[in-house]
């Protein structure tokens, strides 16, 4: 058991540890944003974004929910959504894993 143990802290540093988004800690939100918004955070929403959204590079946001405007994913972003998004879902080199739909077109840029 104690050899377990140090394996798994072993594979918990050598994997980025809590610098690894799923790891990190987040603010938790219940409710809705303006348009316009910018997470720049981490972030556990449910609720909507009321116009287009930005997720800056380094930032996890994780939304159920829907976004009513365009996503932009700025580099080394990630979003996880359960969710509609009805607007483009700009990618300058994010990470979005999806689930419902996407009223617009998916692009990099």
């Amino acid at each position: 058991m104690v050899i377990g143990l140090i394996v798994g802290l072993i594979w918990y540093r050598d994997h980025g540890g809590a610098s690894h988004p799923a790891f990190r800690h987040r603010e938790l939100k219940f409710g809705d944003l303006p348009g316009g918004t910018v997470f720049e955070k981490d972030i556990r929403m449910f609720g909507e974004v009321k116009g287009g959204a930005t997720v800056k590079s380094g930032v996890s946001l994780k939304l159920t929910g829907e976004i009513k405007g365009d996503l932009t994913l700025e580099p080394g972003s990630s979003v996880t959504m359960l969710g509609r998004i009805k607007g483009d879902v700009i990618d300058y080199g994010g990470e979005l894993n999806h689930i419902g739909e996407i009223r617009g077109t998916r692009r990099t840029a």
